[in-house]
């Protein structure tokens, strides 16, 4: 399938945003729809009518409900596509290897006097995180705490989405069997209604891609220090390596000359390999959404909102 990812439009980011809220949009469409019956029951318990059942008419606007819930649906398919698809295209990329039938052919090696690369080991992420600062290591567990508690009361199995899912179900009145065989009605009061709990799910999803926003940013610090410092030690195991093959040239023969050569060669390859594969994967980072205009609209509402929220 084509995509509409472009160097300008819509971030990775803001799309997956729109995305869960066209799905929040559409689902509260949904609500109402389920909430629609074709009649009300009453029942008369001496002398007193009571609604068990109460009348919800088919809205003037359903066409409108019906294609509005379409509209969500078709643009968060349309961002989730192109969030899919870059993903794609940078797994693509990452898998790439160099074509060795490009690399010169391997001189046959004499018998000559072995030796070792003595070059440093490669750091890990763990390296990466040993490198923050006190303050940036605290500030990074009290964002992900913040992100992971914010985060599990608005998701989906959380007490805001099931306070959220719960209202429009809440009978207007339930029967109680105080008396053997006899039903006396329970008054509901209802003290949420589903324009607050919308609300405050909206304010709380912002602090959590606010702290979202802070655990990315140290996450890519940390990769950030690790690439840096193992580009570091590639470039000190070079010079090593070049260090012993010059030490050991008195006493290798033609092969050396030709086989160092042959390493350099490969090498090059392997690193303007890798160098435009890196130059690949950043374009492909920058790559963003250009948004059709037929989703558009959908994109703006949310923006808007955003806009309005901050």
């Amino acid at each position: 399938m084509t995509n509409s990812l472009k160097k300008t439009g819509l971030s990775m980011t803001a799309a997956q945003s729109i995305s869960n809220m066209c799905f929040q949009k559409a689902e509260e469409i949904d609500k109402k729809i389920s909430a629609i019956n074709n009649c009300s029951k009453t029942i008369m318990i001496d002398g007193t009518a009571h609604k068990t059942i109460q009348a919800r008419f088919m809205p003037d606007n359903i066409i409108d409900l019906i294609l509005a819930k379409a509209k969500y649906h078709a643009c968060q398919a349309f961002l989730m596509s192109n969030i899919k698809e870059k993903d794609n295209l940078l797994n693509d990329v990452r898998n790439q290897k160099p074509d060795q039938s490009l690399f010169p052919e391997k001189p046959v090696e004499p018998l000559m006097e072995s030796y070792n690369f003595l070059t440093k080991e490669s750091v890990d992420e763990q390296w990466g995180w040993d490198q923050l600062t006190e303050s940036e290591a605290n500030e990074y567990l009290e964002a992900e705490a913040f992100a992971a508690h914010i985060g599990q009361f608005i998701h989906k199995t959380g007490k805001l989405t099931q306070l959220r899912n719960e209202i429009a179900n809440i009978p207007d009145i339930e029967w109680m069997e105080v008396e053997k065989d006899k039903k006396t009605p329970v008054t509901i009061d209802i003290h949420h209604n589903s324009d607050n709990l919308t609300s405050l799910h909206e304010q709380f999803a912002k602090l959590h891609r606010l702290y979202e926003q802070k655990v990315n940013y140290f996450k890519a610090k940390v990769k950030n220090l690790v690439s840096d410092k193992n580009a570091e030690i590639t470039n000190e195991n070079s010079t090593i390596i070049s260090e012993i093959v010059e030490r050991n040239s008195t006493k290798r023969n033609q092969y050396l000359a030709e086989i160092g050569k042959w390493n350099e060669d490969v090498k090059k390859i392997i690193n303007d390999f890798e160098g435009k594969k890196e130059k690949e994967l950043k374009s492909i980072s920058a790559l963003k959404i250009d948004v059709d205009n037929r989703f558009q609209p959908v994109v703006d509402e949310f923006l808007q909102e955003a806009e309005k929220g901050e």
